[in-house]
């Protein structure tokens, strides 16, 4: 079996994030899917994201539409995830049982 060459890590910057619970659960499932850890399955994710907010007029907004105003003064806006975006993560997510397990 070959293996693709050697790819140079970039250097890295640690960043807390806090993500919505729907989004951190899935984030863990697929991480184990892909073999990988959740914090460079996230790096990816917000690389995509980051470019597609670079170069997608439809995409910023989208993100426009999805702020209100911040009641602190840190921040003017608070960013919502759209609901059918919540909608598909959720129905991604495995079932819970009875007694609050996972199936």
């Amino acid at each position: 079996m070959t293996h693709p060459p050697f790819q140079p890590v970039p250097p890295r910057h640690k960043r807390p994030v806090l993500l919505d619970l729907p989004l951190d659960e899935l984030m863990v499932i697929m991480a184990r899917v892909v073999d990988t850890s959740v914090a460079q399955l996230a790096n990816f994710f917000i690389a995509y994201g980051a470019i597609t907010y670079l170069t997608d007029e439809e995409f910023r907004q989208e993100l426009e539409t999805h702020r209100t105003h911040a009641r602190t003064m840190k921040f003017l806006w608070n960013l919502h995830l759209p609901e059918d975006w919540l909608t598909l993560i959720q129905e991604a997510l495995p079932e819970e049982e009875a007694d609050g397990q996972q199936a």
